[in-house]
């Protein structure tokens, strides 16, 4: 048999592969999230070692002691905590292996992705010192040695343990992107924000965390134990290992007008319409606020007669794997065989305590009026309700601009025009489409923000002036507002952003509205004449987008990350 020449068949993963399977879609702060929940996960080991008290839900009642704090400077980010820090047999087998499964009983973390990720994500160089209060270790590796190398030890080295726990990640030599981020004014705000809706129950149950010395404060609205409406509490039994407890109810600080203490509280009561909702959590951490999403079981259109609904959704399971969120652990997985089980519930409880509150109304709606002619008693004027358009009415029949519409967004300006929408004749077609433009950037810049994406759509626009070879500096950085092709580009980039069951046709419609603002402009800024023919067609083909993002509010974690 004749001899052959032999060659090398390379194989591994490309590392941009690597980074971006990584990393796609995490912001700078579900980053940060991932090296917290591991500094929570490896305290709560410590702590049912040791057979603290549990809480109703089985989970420790108390996290006093845990210290956590983040640092943010120009060019770095670090984080320290006091937990049990990291065993050399954890660093050598476990911390830095992608797909390890998680060890940690009722856990937040899973399969070794979170401390990688978050290193790659926010920075390039780096460096952990950890003490496990017998034995310490450093090491300083950069993101060439997790990416072009993936499968070379990174080195360790061993130090003096001081006999007190804590572990320290300093990230340096930041990304372009995590740089202009953290660098805006109101950034450490938005973290303490952020690691509240995250974090609050844990601080609630003593949890010590702090951004550049400042503590983060508790969050989540109470339920009312007396009062109109009655506290619901529903437990269901396991499935597949988890948990779920439901409680619902009237908001701790809501209050009907015919209250005692309906005067003292008044001016409170208009701020609390964005806590109103169900709110999501996987062992003790928030996953979701305020949610009346539709994939998340709810069902119906925001009716005033829900106002003061507060419900917390509870999973625990002692597999973080078996929970019903996602990869991010920034939404529950509407798919998933748990949350089959109680979605149907969850709208009867909501039901149930519009009913009760409409009874309630009913019974204190009446006050009394001082006059001349002695005591009068009568109904209390409510705030008026929309009509809504008959099932059977065809769009071609809408006569004005927008037929009504529930608006779950805050911004008086976006509820104003909506408005003068719905009592704008279709056939003032020049004023209409001026009119339809400008609600759909309104609309679409404010729930943006809302959901936290506002940085992603610049971020979009500085990456592809990168690419361009035209960089925008710090200052251009700092002073950049994107514009309203910018936000449609960075939504047309990204389907995810709306409910999986309103998703096709929301990116159908946002699709065709993008071709259609070549003519709105043009009838704006151009000598482009129109008619209210091609209004009507321009309106159809947007009000599934228009429908979404007028009557959907995200909270601060959004719909998309």
């Amino acid at each position: 048999m004749a001899k052959t020449s032999t060659f090398a068949v390379n194989q591994g993963i490309d590392p941009r592969y690597l980074q971006s399977i990584l990393t796609k879609d995490v912001t700078v702060l579900e980053g940060i999230f991932d090296l917290i929940d591991n500094s929570i996960d490896a305290a709560r080991d410590r702590l049912l070692d040791a057979a603290v008290a549990s809480d109703e839900y089985g989970l420790p009642a108390s996290y006093e002691g845990l210290e956590v704090s983040l640092r943010f400077a120009k060019t770095s980010i670090t984080f320290r905590d006091n937990g049990s820090g990291i065993t050399e047999q954890d660093l050598t087998n476990r911390t830095f292996v992608i797909g390890a499964a998680t060890h940690h009983r009722f856990g937040l973390g899973w399969f070794g992705i979170g401390l990688k990720r978050s290193l790659i994500r926010l920075g390039k160089t780096y460096l952990l010192h950890t003490d496990d209060g017998s034995t310490s270790s450093k090491i300083e590796f950069n993101a060439s040695d997790m990416l072009d190398r993936p499968g070379v030890p990174l080195v360790g080295h061993r130090l003096r343990s001081k006999k007190k726990t804590r572990t320290i990640v300093h990230i340096s030599d930041l990304r372009d992107g995590v740089r202009h981020e953290i660098g805006a004014e109101d950034w450490l705000d938005i973290v303490r924000k952020n690691l509240a809706r995250r974090y609050g129950i844990f601080v609630a149950k003593g949890l010590k965390l702090t951004v550049n010395g400042k503590a983060v404060p508790v969050f989540g609205p109470a339920i009312r134990l007396k009062g109109p409406v009655e506290r619901k509490s529903t437990n269901f039994p396991a499935k597949d290992g988890v948990r779920v407890f439901i409680d619902s109810g009237m908001h701790a600080d809501y209050r009907l007008t015919g209250e005692k203490d309906y005067s003292t509280v008044k001016s409170k009561i208009a701020s609390l319409s964005d806590q109103y909702g169900w709110y999501f959590v996987c062992n003790d951490r928030i996953v979701k606020v305020a949610s009346r999403d539709r994939h998340l079981g709810w069902k119906t259109s925001w009716h005033p007669e829900y106002n003061g609904f507060v419900g917390w959704v509870r999973f625990v399971a002692e597999d973080p794997e078996k929970l019903p969120w996602d990869t991010k652990k920034t939404s529950i997985e509407p798919s998933a065989p748990v949350f089959r089980q109680i979605v149907d519930s969850l709208q009867n409880l909501a039901d149930a305590y519009r009913a009760k509150n409409r009874q309630s109304r009913k019974k204190t709606i009446q006050h009394e009026v001082e006059g001349a002619g002695g005591t009068q008693v009568g109904p209390q004027s409510e705030p008026p309700t929309r009509i809504k358009p008959k099932k059977n009415e065809h769009n071609d029949l809408w006569r004005f601009l927008l037929p009504n519409v529930e608006v779950a967004l805050t911004s008086k300006k976006v509820r104003s025009m909506v408005e003068e929408a719905e009592n704008l004749p279709v056939e003032h077609c020049y004023a209409g489409s001026l009119l339809l433009r400008a609600i759909v950037e309104i609309a679409l810049f404010e729930h943006i923000k809302l959901s936290g994406n506002y940085r992603a759509v610049q971020g979009m626009v500085f990456e592809k002036q990168e690419r361009d070879g035209r960089p925008f500096t710090d200052a251009q950085k700092r002073a950049f507002r994107p514009t309203f092709s910018d936000a449609l580009d960075w939504l047309c980039a990204h389907d995810e952003y709306f409910p999986v069951e309103v998703r096709r046709e929301c990116a159908r419609s946002r699709t065709k509205f993008k071709t259609h603002l070549k003519e709105l402009n043009g009838v704006a800024h151009e000598d482009e004449l129109t008619d209210s023919g091609k209004l009507k067609i321009i309106r159809n083909d947007t009000w599934p987008l228009l429908k979404f993002l007028l009557g959907s509010a995200p909270h601060g974690n959004g719909v998309v990350k």
